[in-house]
């Protein structure tokens, strides 16, 4: 009965501020070490656990928060009258009064008991931790169907992903249940834990909860410490002291201002864990870079580049990479008008020289649409055939293209004459269209399709030689029965241009068509290509056969040279490449062959991995 009791309570929990708001005071003291080195330093560098941390912070603290409900799952959470009551610096103070602006902030619950809180556009990951950390006492999970007293559940936590256990320790005779919620363990990532990384949340929390559901208090003491291998761990202790105060009813027009305010905001909803995105770390890092740098200052500071350039000036590279980082996290901070700023500049330039070459490299690396529209339009405008043939080069390295300056870039390809600046051209287009078979399918195996038959149609070697380079960078599975053709029948440069585009791409049939071609292949040159390619894929076992026959019967000592030497860059990471290295070293028939293996033995020997002891050959 009281089991059957507390799964009623828990569900009505979930319904029990319809048309109210719930006011607690919550009061508490937290404990915060942290070694701040660990951000700046290598790891051989930083503090020893056993010396004082860079950051102690020790504060009381007390507030008042409210939850109202807004409907049958979402929620509204407002903290007031924020008080603390040891000292703060003056960054604290700001930052606390940070935290009190996010207030009010909005969650939902799942039935079993879940939050998500709602991110505004804008919203910083530490501002979404500062208001999980908030919400997360309120988290009280039970899955729908059990029935026990205790259960273990998977939720989320302010700083990472949990297994939690719940336990029901006692019913009170009013009725009121008191249920201990500990965190077993945090689930780290394959990353976290190849880093070394350790990070428990030991203590736990008492709730207690009322005949309805209502939390009435949620009181307890949590220890988290999070560490990385060779750096010391940052500890954080906190005690918590939630207090139901009292039950305010929400007129009709209350809830209606609530849920407008709710229904104005722009933005996402996230799990209680919502670590940086890839955008935010990236937003940190440019910010860093250029600490506090405006964009009128890079300009400025671009501006006075050029000048020194044009001036005849021999600048050190380290200066010129120091204004190229800048520039690139100004992309990343600035958007759009600092591109085209720099994209004015770019047209002004006459010859390729270093200010042409800093310029067109940052406005490539962007990623941004203006920038890239501009290096298109530079190229196509300008009448400089050495700046044509430099920016026909550059844009290879257009990171994230896009689809509408690529399709430019190809149309004008195909106006111009024959020659050197169109293959250029079409040859750093493909490595861009092979960015985008995901993103923009019809343009890839339009691209892809049109090249086909440009190879179809080549006559000479050195037009299918360059074909083959081209459908090589598109990466085009469908493209391998016509690349397996022109490495059978072509010439020798021929041959080689067509296993430079098998090489590009990684399936199945790749390595098989590469197997096959082997034993029917008679230049020692194209074979030792084909050496290398199959240990490019030695975790394939036909390719592993391959190389192992190959290395013994080849007739070419080159061929056999070079696979004992891609034998020694595998043997680092595949300790099967090893044991044939040894039986190489061991019975091969060749004295250079098995010279050849010795050294590649002795090498990996130095560099730390352990060989095993190599047999004397036998006598001749």
């Amino acid at each position: 009965m009281r089991t059957v009791a507390f799964v009623l309570a828990t569900a009505i929990w979930l319904s029990a501020l319809a048309q109210e708001s719930l006011t607690y005071t919550v009061t508490g003291e937290s404990l915060s070490r942290a070694w701040l080195s660990v951000l700046y330093s290598a790891p051989e560098d930083n503090p020893s656990a056993t010396q004082s941390p860079e950051l102690e912070l020790r504060q009381r603290f007390r507030y008042t928060l409210t939850l109202s409900r807004l409907d049958s799952a979402t929620f509204e959470a407002r903290w007031t009258n924020w008080e603390v009551e040891t000292p703060l610096t003056p960054e604290l103070k700001q930052l606390l009064a940070e935290i009190q602006r996010l207030s009010p902030a909005y969650y939902r619950r799942a039935t079993a008991g879940t939050i998500e809180l709602f991110s505004p556009a804008g919203r910083e990951a530490w501002q979404r931790q500062a208001v999980a950390s908030i919400l997360y006492p309120f988290q009280f999970v039970r899955p729908s169907g059990t029935n026990q007293a205790e259960w273990r559940t998977e939720e989320q936590h302010p700083s990472g992903r949990v297994r939690c256990r719940y336990r029901l320790v006692r019913t009170e005779k009013n009725g009121v249940q008191v249920v201990n919620k500990v965190v077993e363990a945090v689930v780290l990532s394959e990353e976290e834990q190849r880093l070394g990384k350790t990070h428990t949340i030991k203590g736990h929390l008492e709730y207690r909860l009322d005949a309805a559901g209502t939390i009435l208090s949620v009181r307890g003491t949590t220890r988290e410490q999070i560490g990385y291998r060779g750096l010391p761990a940052s500890y954080t202790e906190q005690r918590l002291d939630i207090q139901f105060v009292r039950r305010t009813a929400l007129s009709s027009a209350q809830l209606k201002t609530k849920r407008a305010q709710l229904a104005r905001l722009q933005g996402s909803w996230h799990g209680l864990y919502a670590p940086p995105t890839q955008e935010e770390q990236q937003q940190a890092r440019a910010a860093a870079t250029l600490r506090g740098k405006t964009r009128q200052q890079l300009l400025e500071a671009t501006d006075q580049f050029l000048a020194r350039v044009d001036a005849g000036e021999n600048i050190p590279v380290e200066q010129q990479n120091q204004l190229r980082v800048e520039l690139e996290a100004g992309f990343v901070v600035y958007g759009e008008p600092l591109a085209r700023a720099l994209a004015q500049r770019l047209q002004t330039r006459s010859q390729d020289d270093d200010g042409f070459w800093l310029l067109a490299g940052v406005l490539s690396y962007s990623g941004l649409r203006e920038a890239q529209a501009a290096l298109a339009e530079f190229l196509i405008q300008t009448e400089n055939t050495r700046l044509k043939r430099a920016l026909a080069q550059q844009i290879a390295l257009m990171r994230a293209p896009h689809s509408e300056v690529v399709q430019q870039l190809w149309d004008y390809a195909r106006t111009l004459p024959a020659g050197e600046l169109q293959q250029v051209l079409i040859v750093s287009l493909s490595n861009l269209v092979r960015q985008l078979r995901t993103r923009d399918e019809a343009l890839y195996n339009t691209y892809s399709d049109w090249s086909r038959t440009q190879l179809e149609a080549a006559q000479e070697p050195t037009q299918q030689r360059f074909w083959l380079t081209v459908v090589g960078a598109l990466a085009n599975p469908t493209m391998l029965p016509l690349i397996e053709q022109y490495a059978r029948r072509g010439d020798e440069a021929t041959r080689l241009s067509a296993l430079s585009a098998l090489s590009n791409l990684g399936t199945a049939e790749s390595v098989a068509i590469a197997v096959r071609l082997y034993p029917l292949e008679p230049s020692p040159a194209v074979r030792e290509k084909i050496a290398q390619l199959l240990g490019k894929w030695w975790h394939e076992p036909q390719a592993r056969t391959t190389l192992e026959q190959a290395v013994f019967t080849d007739t070419s000592v080159r061929v056999r040279k070079a696979i004992v030497q891609v034998l020694g860059e595998l043997a680092t990471k595949h300790n099967d490449a090893l044991e044939l290295l040894v039986r190489v070293a061991e019975t091969n028939s060749e004295p250079a062959i098995r010279r050849e293996a010795m050294i590649a033995l002795a090498a990996l020997h130095a560099a730390g991995v352990q060989v095993p002891p190599v047999k004397a050959a036998p006598a001749p």
